[in-house]
This record gives C-alpha cells, sequence and structure tokens, in this order.
C-alpha cells in the first residue's frame, strides 16, 4: 500500500472521475502513486513528467519500481511538457516541489489555463499543497486558491487536519473542469473518509499568480 497518506487521497479523482482513461502526474518522485494508479485502473494509461532523471535508477534500486507499457515517463520541467503537449487527461496530478516549495511556473495563471485545456471535458486536477488553512502560513494557499478559481468553476480542499487551521499540513486541492456538483458521499468506505475531511469554511480570497509575478518562496517563506 501507499506508506504516505497524502498520496493515497489522489485516489479521489476516481471519485469524481470514475471512468479515467489517460492521467498525468506532475513530479514522479519515486512512481509510488503512479503504480498504485495503474493497479487500481486496469485499463487506463498514465504519463508521469519527472525532471529528474536519476530519480528513474534510484526507484528501480530502492522502491522496486519497473517499467510498465502504461506508464510512460517523460523527464522534463512540468511547465515546458504543458506548453508543448497536446494530448487530453481526465486527470492531471500535482506533486512537484523544490524542498517543500512547489515550482512557480506550475501555480500561475497561465500554468493553470494550460492545464485546463489538457483536461477532458469532465476531468479533475488533483494538487498536493503544504501549507495551514489559516495564519501565517496559509498564503501561499490563499493565492493558489485564488488563481484557480481564475479558471475552474469547482475548487474544493481536503486535509485531515483541518481540524487545526493554523497548522502547516499536506492539503489535496481538487479542481473540476465541469460544473457538475457533487455530494461528497460514496459508496466507497476510503473515499467517505477523505470526503468528510473537506474543509467547508469560505477560503479568503488573495491574489492571483502569474508568470510576471509569482512570489512562491515568499509565501511560503514561513511554513518551512
Amino acid at each position: 500500500d501507499l506508506v504516505f497518506d497524502y498520496t493515497k487521497k489522489y485516489r479521489l479523482a476516481n471519485y469524481f472521475k470514475p471512468d479515467i482513461k489517460k492521467a498525468l502526474m506532475i513530479g514522479g518522485g519515486a512512481f509510488t502513486f503512479p503504480r498504485d494508479f495503474l493497479i487500481r485502473n486496469p485499463k487506463s494509461t498514465i504519463d508521469v513528467v519527472e525532471i529528474d532523471p536519476k530519480l528513474i535508477e534510484l526507484s528501480k534500486i530502492y522502491f522496486n519500481f519497473k517499467i510498465d507499457p502504461r506508464l510512460k515517463i517523460i523527464n522534463e520541467d512540468g511547465r515546458t511538457f504543458l506548453n508543448k503537449n497536446t494530448a487530453s487527461y481526465d486527470a492531471i496530478y500535482l506533486d512537484a516541489f523544490r524542498s517543500l516549495v512547489p515550482p512557480y511556473q506550475l501555480t500561475t495563471k497561465e500554468a493553470l489555463q494550460s492545464i485546463f485545456s489538457h483536461l477532458s471535458d469532465d476531468g479533475v486536477v488533483m494538487v498536493n499543497i503544504i501549507s495551514s488553512f489559516k495564519g501565517a502560513k496559509s498564503q501561499f494557499l490563499k493565492a493558489q486558491y485564488t488563481t484557480y478559481k481564475q479558471y475552474f468553476p469547482n475548487v474544493y480542499l481536503i486535509s485531515d487536519g483541518y481540524r487545526e487551521p493554523e497548522k502547516a499540513q499536506n492539503i489535496m486541492l481538487i479542481a473540476l473542469k465541469s460544473n457538475k456538483i457533487f455530494n461528497f458521499k460514496s459508496e466507497n468506505a476510503e473515499f467517505n473518509n477523505y470526503l468528510n475531511n473537506k474543509y467547508n469554511e469560505d477560503m479568503p480570497i488573495s491574489f492571483v499568480l502569474t508568470d510576471d509575478y509569482a512570489p512562491v518562496e515568499n509565501l511560503m517563506a514561513n511554513v518551512y
């Protein structure tokens, strides 16, 4: 099973889009979630963009990673890939970091416009964000949430730690391309466990991150 609880929340994409045929993950790491995705979606494929080719070698040695024909690896910066790729995806997962800080070029409205255009009509984006919900450690989350709301009609936040709103934690931002309304109930017990942790308070509106102005490191300064 997956070791880190936050990676298990990526499985919620199948609640919002049960028939995922083709997925994209930016930030492959040790390729643990992509392998979990293929096991749970036996008729699907996933493209994984990982900027560091050394991680593939390390994953084979230490994480029992084996090449799978349904898993395509692209060694490239995620934004560069989005700018030139033309494929459409049912689900896009983002888990790219430099230490705790996401690369700014994947956080801006221009990047999100590209992500939006790469989604199928009822596609879903799942983004791992390290932040708090409130207080000094929440500045990046507020700006990123505000930026996603520029393009996506439905944006949700889920975390086991929302009851400690000023604590830095893994928060899953979920953005839907469609206007479809969900009741956040599932017959799947695991999904229900995560859905019950939806953050229901209003997120204060911040500023929109752009390619010209995205002070991500400054916004994250109080988190690490």
